[in-house]
């Protein structure tokens, strides 16, 4: 029962094999009758892609346009379904969108053709462009649906949703179906032997932050490559053709698969894990301007594939141009990369601090004026720029700027003043006041004597003061002094000037001086040859020329009258005087030394004519002296002597006569002009000489002049230019010639009145009047084509172009500019009548002859089949003409389409059974023919076995087992032919005989190879099989000592295993360079290798996972390992091993893990891929031993044991820390952790911190624990801090220059304990408060513009550098400067952001310096509500200037205080004490400072300054002590009280002006030496009395307004201009030595008051006005009326005057 079981079943199997055969048969033959259909994709160019039918294709990569995004492939207007089978030639158009109107309609729309199987399309005007209408097999498509129901694809797209293809099974088409393992149905109905899946044989993954690019290499033993099938998902569910797989996070760990699909349905599924790329930083943030600017700052980053974004609070960013952001304002930005799925980069933060668009503050323009000048000043604050950095720049016209502050050479008259403030980034601020000067006045004078004299006048002028006299002299305006001597006539122009500005200009005319001799001018001195004739003209500028005496005399004889000199000698030369006295005595005397002459002169000289003449002129000598020689010289050549009759003249020419005497002197010569003779040809002129070109006709126009007269003008035309014609026409108008050809030429002839002919020739003329000659001649012909060449020449004008004619001349075509001419697309072997017809240049047309011409016939092809045996394809050869012009070719598919054939003799291939037809056409006729090929055989064998004979492999030699057999049909099986083999998929053995198996020998030891055979049927088909099979292993060279010096690198592995003993010998060693450059791709050491020598391995390209440096490994040498090439996962270094130079450098490694205590040297590392690194128990790093590294992990411990950390150890800014915690007491040496991206940094030890050991690293956090000793210049400059507080231990001895210069971004606060801060050691970072505990010194500008607001300084201080805390916003109660301090800087705290104190303690004894503390901006003000200095010696110019001080007081050690050293303060106290101790108080001092003090006591005896308290308010003044009081020293103070010093000396120009006094009495002492104008010039409330005791006159202004009862004046002799002018004066005193009362001195009283003045007896002088509108009073003038002049001297008509004299 069991048996006959197993015999049906073995039936049954026979039966379904017999079945499948014949399917496979079946489908075998179909296969071969498959067509190919050609399917075009159009983007902007067309691609080609052959498909078979039936079969898909494979949907391609997207292309990409610029500006327009990818919508998808369509068919005739629809989207075209890829998973539909080919059915025939097609073409896909790629579909575009402009990228704006896509990223609208940005909603995500798919179509799934089957379950799973999704397809991302695009929208069209919001619109899904309906697909066509897909296949599958045993169903029927129903339509395309959403959500249930049938879709309409003319509505817009409002959501994303996914439309899904509908489908109904056909009835009728059951059949039993089967799934591979992962549930993949598999189409039996073909192949059905292949169950072979395909092979994935490489998967390349190319990984960016957002996409995955898969890049498959697969085959399968029966389907071809480009047929199989690939897709790729992100999840194992979904598919799809897209090997780009789009919308990833970045940093994230995926898993990617790969199917392939074979011909028969297997598949396989490869998975991948992989791990997308982060989005890069931005790194290296660069400013165009780092300056201060106020203009857009642009920020400028390494250049990526990213976009970059900018953001100002790290939450909302923008978009900006790539690489580059624009900054418009300061703060802080953040910069990041984005990719196009929206992953992003850290931010990387950059702070912009250079920006200032904000003028400075406005301000008031002070002026200073005399007459001729103006002085302007002024001063403001900025927002950024410091005072001292403000540039100021002065205008007079608001136009033209200058640096200096002065204008002076000033015009009286009104001006506008100008000053600019210019802040360090060009913002400007104008400010402007209008400013008069005043009027110079004239000049009066006397003159010595008004008669004529010959003597100086003197001009005295009348004395102006200080004024300076100028007289203009030769122009010029010359200082001068009175009296003014003038020593001739003329008129002196004078004027007062001040030194620059002039008054009127004054003309004084002098008359009456004579000092001028006559003068003398000889005209003429007639010479003879014994007597001399004078003639002279004689003038005077007084006396008349007839009272003037001429006289006249030769060397010292007596002067005549006579003006003839006579009797004198021949040829002697006397001296002549002319001697001229005028009225006055002057005299005048003229000589000149005068030759008498050697011969007479020459007599008559005539011309034979006078007349215009061609002929010779001669020269007539008449009355010749008979007792001297006559000579002659002709046009400047020697003389000759005259021995008589005419001279013959032959051309114009000068002729001198002279007369020569017995000594061969010559006398005085006679010139003879002959100008009338002209032998001169006129001159001709045509305006066109010649032609270059010719011309139908030509006209020329001739002209002729000559130098006296022209007689007439003729010419003549002729072919030749040397045979003169025989006749002349006369030229009337332009001579013309036409109707001629060739050359010609025309001759002009032209005669003057005298008989002077020129003849000239012009031209040649060229002239063309003539046809062209032609010939056409024949040059070539073809089946379809006549080509012509027209033999044309015109010698003349040129060939203009042709006309060509196929019938005879009956029409022609248009003008050609070619002689060669094809006619094309014409009949081939047909008869044609040509002409063609020429036209020149200048329209002269001629015809050819006609030749009739024949076309070609078609050329001739044949083809016949090379072989008649069986072959897997056959080669067909073609004969062909090969006529050029005419194309040869043939079809395979039964002439759908043609392939050219191109050589003359060819061969054309073809692997199946079928009827190939040929042909011939020329583009318009064709000859077709066919011919049949059969016996092809196209099956492949199969390789049954290929092994490795284990029994005969040897080291070097490898034997393997084949077998093989032929699986075609019977009907075109061929039998096995020849085996060959490779074991390097290049290089193959000949044909060989089939045999059992064969044996490679040569190769290398311990190599695997993969062996390959491939099988060739007798019909040529060839399969092919890969079998791996090792060598075996002998490959190491030791020597004695235990070093390995060898290795058989020709037949050994790259892959090293060093083994602990070779031939019985332990390994202790590698040799120097033993494995250099060898191709070691990994390598394994023993325990108990001691040393690695120098370039053991580099330059090798290792890979490998780990690299373990064993315990007993003591050293490796330098460049040991040093590769680019190589990449070790892991480096384990478990010894105590030094680790040489360069050793590992430029070496790509993943973990370095030290588990011993290495030594490593310098540049061990450098330039190494590192992933992580635990230094272990390292002891030394040296000089930039990884510097350059690429590394991130997120801790670094520096070891304990760790003693240096050499220069630039770890300089590399590819390195990415979190933290790094050195935990010993470790010298970090120069630039070792420079430009490191470490976040945080603990120092646990006593670490040495050294020169820019943290530069640009993008620090966080720092912890200094309690031991660090030191930290270096620029050690952590430009790292951008953030913490809440950051302490720096007392152990720190100096924290060195730009420290943590521009470091800090954000600390609440610092403690610091070190002792000393270098210069800018803090400077522009951020540090709201700062504690010092122990700190002795604090250097310039070491916390320069760090925010701080709060401020507490240690009590051992001892410096505070220059700017020390400058430009700060310190807001706290009390600010205490230590006794401790010795040295203060320069505006150690002058700010632009305002501070505010409820106290400042200034316990020091150091002079307060310059600026210590104030605002430099008037926006953010300082606010001090008490200052104490306690024993500070002094302080300096500036020193509290504009701090905000509302009260101060001053301790009795100070001793001086400096110019404006407490100015504009805004004091506010009931009292302010001057101590006694104070020596020296400098100008403006307390100036516009004092809002309201009530009283001031000044015990110190120091005088009061220039503007001392000008500008304040102080009620009163207790100056008991002070003996000088400077000009404007309390100038509008508001003053109602002051009490003067008995002893006082001096008050100056202003001192008291505009005050508000209100006393019984004021006086002043008889001890003031010096009194000021206008001092006590104001509108007094009231002052009962005033005595003046000193003899000093009272000033100019003294008294000017003041409201004065009674005026007692005991000693002064003089009242100067408006002293007491406009006040309520009742009495004046003015005491028994009066002598003067000035202008306006005592005018304008109180209308109320009816004052008495009494003057006393010694008055000599009232001014004009002295009394100037003084109303109902009286004067009682002790003096007789009329010796004082100028009365009532302005007083009004209600004052009455008594004299009691």
């Amino acid at each position: 029962m069991i048996r006959r079981q197993k015999n049906r079943n073995r039936k049954i199997k026979i039966i379904v094999g017999i079945i499948a055969i014949v399917i496979i048969i079946l489908l075998l033959i179909k296969g071969c009758n498959k067509k190919e259909y050609e399917v075009i994709f159009k983007e902007d160019k067309e691609k080609t892609v052959k498909v078979i039918t039936k079969e898909k294709v494979e949907r391609p990569s997207d292309p990409e346009k610029e500006g327009y995004r990818f919508v998808g492939w369509y068919l005739n207007g629809k989207l075209y379904n890829f998973e539909e089978k080919v059915k025939g030639n097609i073409t896909l158009e790629a579909r575009w969108e402009k990228k704006e109107k896509a990223e609208k309609e940005n909603y995500k729309v798919e179509i799934e053709y089957e379950e799973g199987k999704k397809t991302e399309v695009e929208l069209t005007e919001g619109k899904v462009v309906k697909p066509s209408d897909p296949e599958k097999e045993g169903y029927k498509f129903v339509g395309w649906y959403v959500n249930g129901k049938l879709y309409d694809f003319k509505e817009k797209v409002g959501s994303n949703i996914t439309i899904k293809a509908k489908w109904e099974k056909e009835k009728g088409n059951k059949r039993k179906e089967e799934y591979s393992k992962t549930g993949k149905r598999i189409d039996n109905r073909a192949h059905q032997k292949d169950k072979t899946v395909p092979e994935i044989e490489e998967v390349k993954v190319e990984v960016k932050s957002s996409r995955i690019i898969l890049k498959v290499k697969a085959r399968d033993d029966r389907t071809e490559v480009s047929k199989l099938k690939i897709s790729y998902s992100i999840d194992g569910v979904n598919y799809t053709t897209n090997n780009i797989i789009k919308n990833l996070e970045q940093d994230k760990e995926y898993k990617v698969y790969v199917k392939v699909i074979d011909g028969a349905g297997n598949e396989v599924v490869k998975e991948e894990k992989v791990k997308t790329k982060k989005v890069e930083e931005v790194r290296n943030p660069v400013q165009n301007i780092t300056t201060i600017t106020n203009k857009d700052v642009e920020v400028r980053v390494e250049e990526s594939e990213y976009e970059l974004e900018v953001s100002v609070d790290n939450v909302h960013f923008y978009k900006q141009e790539k690489n580059k952001a624009k900054i418009e304002e300061n703060g802080v930005y953040y910069l990041r990369h984005i990719d196009e799925n929206g992953n992003t980069s850290s931010a990387v933060p950059i702070m912009i601090a250079n920006i200032d668009k904000e003028k400075p503050a406005s301000f008031v323009v002070n002026v200073g004026k005399t007459t001729r000048k103006i002085t302007v000043s002024g001063t403001t604050t900025d927002n950024v720029t410091s005072s001292a950095n403000l540039i100021y720049k002065y205008s007079i016209d608001g136009i033209n700027y200058v640096g200096t502050k002065e204008f002076d050479n000033l015009r009286p008259g009104r001006y506008r003043v100008y000053v600019k403030a210019i802040d360090e980034a060009t913002n400007e601020r104008i400010e402007e006041k209008e400013v008069e000067i005043e009027n110079i006045p004239g000049v009066e004078h006397t003159l010595s004597t008004t008669g004529k004299t010959n003597n100086n006048v003197d001009i005295t002028f009348t004395n102006k003061g200080n004024l300076i006299l100028q007289v203009k002299e030769n122009g010029v305006w010359v200082n001068k002094t009175s009296p003014y001597s003038v020593d001739k006539n003329k008129k002196v122009i004078v004027r007062y000037t001040d030194g620059y500005n002039v008054g009127s200009e004054k003309e004084i005319e002098i008359t009456n001086i004579d000092k001028v001799a006559p003068t003398v001018r000889v005209n003429k001195y007639e010479v003879g040859y014994n007597e001399i004739k004078v003639e002279a003209e004689v003038e005077d500028n007084e006396t008349r020329k007839e009272n003037l005496r001429i006289e006249y005399a030769v060397d010292e004889g007596s002067y005549q009258a006579s003006p003839v000199l006579n009797n004198l000698e021949v040829e002697r030369t006397y001296l002549v005087k002319v001697k001229v006295t005028d009225e006055a005595g002057n005299e005048t005397i003229k000589e000149k030394g005068i030759t008498t002459l050697a011969a007479p002169k020459v007599g008559e000289i005539r011309k034979s004519t006078e007349r215009l003449t061609n002929n010779n002129v001669e020269l007539i000598v008449v009355d010749k002296n008979p007792n001297f020689k006559l000579e002659y010289s002709i046009n400047n050549l020697p003389f000759v002597e005259y021995t008589g009759g005419n001279i013959q003249i032959e051309d114009n020419y000068k002729v001198v006569f002279r007369y020569v005497n017995q000594n061969n002197t010559a006398g005085e010569e006679k010139e003879v002009i002959v100008s009338n003779i002209d032998k001169e040809e006129p001159e001709i002129t045509a305006n066109k000489e010649s032609t270059t070109e010719y011309k139908k006709e030509v006209e020329v126009e001739l002209k002729a002049r000559d130098n006296n007269e022209l007689k007439k003008l003729e010419y003549a035309v002729s072919i030749s230019s040397t045979v003169e014609p025989s006749t002349y026409s006369r030229v009337n108008g332009k001579v013309k010639i036409n109707n001629v050809t060739g050359k010609y030429y025309i001759w002009a002839k032209a005669e003057d009145s005298v008989g002077n002919i020129r003849k000239k020739v012009y031209g040649p003329y060229l002239l063309d009047n003539k046809k062209p000659e032609v010939n056409l001649v024949l040059d070539g012909t073809t089946t379809n084509k006549i080509k012509l060449k027209v033999v044309a020449s015109d010698p003349e004008a040129g060939i203009k172009g042709y006309y060509y004619s196929r019938d005879g001349g009956q029409s022609y075509s248009g003008l050609q500019e070619s002689g060669i001419y094809m006619y094309t697309r014409l009949k081939n072997d047909t008869e044609y009548k040509i002409r063609v017809k020429v036209e020149d240049k200048l329209g002269n047309i001629a015809e050819s002859e006609i030749k009739t011409i024949r076309t070609a016939p078609l050329g001739n092809i044949s083809m016949t089949i090379d072989d008649d045996s069986w072959a897997k394809k056959k080669t067909l050869s073609v004969t062909s003409d090969q006529i050029v012009g005419e194309t040869y070719s043939y079809s395979l598919d039964n002439g759908v389409n043609w392939i050219a054939i191109t050589g003359a003799i060819s061969h054309i291939e073809v692997n199946k059974n079928t009827i190939v037809k040929y042909k011939v056409s020329d583009g318009v006729n064709e000859d077709i023919s066919d011919i049949e090929v059969t016996k092809v055989d196209p099956i492949k064998p199969e390789i049954t076995k290929l092994e490795e004979d284990v029994t005969k492999t040897k080291n070097g030699s490898i034997t393997f087992l084949v077998e093989a057999e032929d699986k075609g049909l019977a009907a075109e099986k061929s039998g096995i032919d020849k085996y060959s083999y490779s074991i390097d998929g290049v290089n193959w053995t000949a044909d060989l005989e089939p045999a059992a198996s064969y044996t490679i020998d040569n190769l290398k030891a311990n190599t695997t190879y993969k062996v390959r055979l491939r099988v060739k049927d007798k019909a040529g088909n060839v399969e092919e099989k890969s079998v791996d099979i090792k060598t075996k292993n002998d490959c190491y060279t030791i020597n004695s000592t235990g070093y390995i010096t060898g290795y058989d690198f020709a037949a050994c592995p790259k892959d090293l295993v060093i083994p602990n003993q070779i031939n019985g010998k332990n390994v202790v060693g590698i040799g120097t360079g033993v494995f250099r450059n060898k191709g070691i791709t990994s390598v394994k050491f023993p325990e108990g290798i001691k040393d690695i020598q120098s370039f053991a391995f580099k330059d090798n390209p290792i890979v490998q996972d780990e690299l373990i440096l064993p315990a007993s490994l003591q050293t490796i040498g330098y460049n040991a390992f040093d590769s680019a090439t190589a990449n070790y996962k892991k480096l384990t270094i478990k010894g105590n091993t030094q680790i040489g130079i360069n050793s590992f450098a430029s070496t790509e490694i993943g973990d370095i893990k030290i588990e011993g205590s290495a030594n490593i040297l310098k540049m061990a590392f450098l330039n190494s891929k590192i992933k992580s690194l635990d230094l272990g128990n390292t002891t030394n790093i040296e000089e930039a031993a990884f510097k350059g590294i690429e590394l991130t992990q997120d801790t670094l411990n520096i070891p304990t044991t760790l003693i240096n950390i050499g220069p630039s150890a770890f300089n590399s800014e590819k390195l990415k820390l979190t933290n790094l915690n050195v935990l010993g007491n470790t010298k970090v040496g120069i630039s070792s952790f420079k430009d490191v991206k470490v976040e945080n940094v603990k120092f646990e030890g006593e670490a040495r911190i050294e020169l820019y050991a943290f530069l640009n690293t993008p620090l966080k956090t720092i912890d200094f624990g309690e031991k660090t000793k030191f930290i270096g210049v620029s050690a952590f400059h430009n790292t951008p801090i953030t913490m809440n507080e950051l302490k720096i231990p007392s152990t720190v001895e100096m924290i060195g220059t730009n420290a943590f210069y521009s470091t800090t971004k954000n600390i609440n606060k610092m403690i610091i304990g070190a002792k000393t801060i270098e210069n800018q050691a803090f400077a522009l970072g951020r540090i709201k408060e700062i504690e010092f505990t122990t700190t002795e010194h604090i250097k310039e500008k070491a916390f320069n513009d760090i925010g701080l607001e709060k401020l507490k300084l240690s009590d051992n201080l001892k410096t505070i550098g220059t700017y020390a805390f400058n430009n700060n916003k310190i807001n706290q109660d009390k600010l205490v400067i230590p006794e401790t301090v010795t040295t203060v800087g320069t505006s150690p705290f002058s700010t632009g952001y305002g501070i505010t104190l409820n106290k400042l303690e200034y316990k020091a004894k150091a002079a307060i310096p310059s600026f210590f503390i104030r605002s430099t901006n008037p926006v953010n003000p300082v606010k001090i509500k008490e200052v104490v200095i306690d024993q500070a010696e002094g302080i300096n110019d500036y020193g509290l200037y504009n701090s905000g001080i509302q009260k101060i007081t001053l301790g009795e050690g100070l001793k001086t205080l400096g110019i404006r050293s407490l100015a504009n303060n805004p004091i506010v106290q009931d009292e302010l004490i001057i101590p006694s101790t104070v020596t020296r108080m400098e100008q403006e001092v307390f100036s516009s400072s004092n809002k309201k003090i009530n009283k001031l006591t000044v015990l110190s005896e120091a005088s009061i300054p220039t503007f001392g308290f000008g500008g304040g308010i102080v009620r009163e003044a207790d100056l008991s002590h002070t003996k000088v009081i400077g000009p404007k020293a309390f100038d509008s103070t508001e003053i109602t009280k002051v009490k003067l010093a008995t002893n006082l000396e001096s008050i100056g120009e202003r001192a008291f002006y505009d005050n508000k006094l209100v006393m019984n009495e004021l006086i002043i002492p008889e001890t003031l030496t010096s009194a000021g104008g206008s001092m006590f010039s104001s509108k007094f409330k009231h002052i009962n009395k005033l005595e003046w005791r000193t003899k000093l006159a009272v000033p100019y202004r003294g008294f000017f307004g003041a409201k004065i009862d009674n005026i007692v004046i005991t000693q002064a002799e003089e009242i100067g201009e408006l002293a007491f002018y406009e006040n309520s004066y009742t009495s004046v005193d003015l005491g028994n030595k009066m002598k003067r009362i000035g202008s306006y001195g005592i005018g304008y009283n109180d209308s109320s008051s009816t004052p008495t003045i009494v003057i006393p007896s010694t008055i000599e002088n009232i001014e004009n006005t002295a009394f100037w509108f003084l109303r109902n009073g009286k004067l009682i003038v002790k003096k007789v009326e009329g010796t004082i002049s100028n009365a009532p001297w302005g007083a009004q008509n209600s004052t009455t005057i008594e004299y009691q004299g």
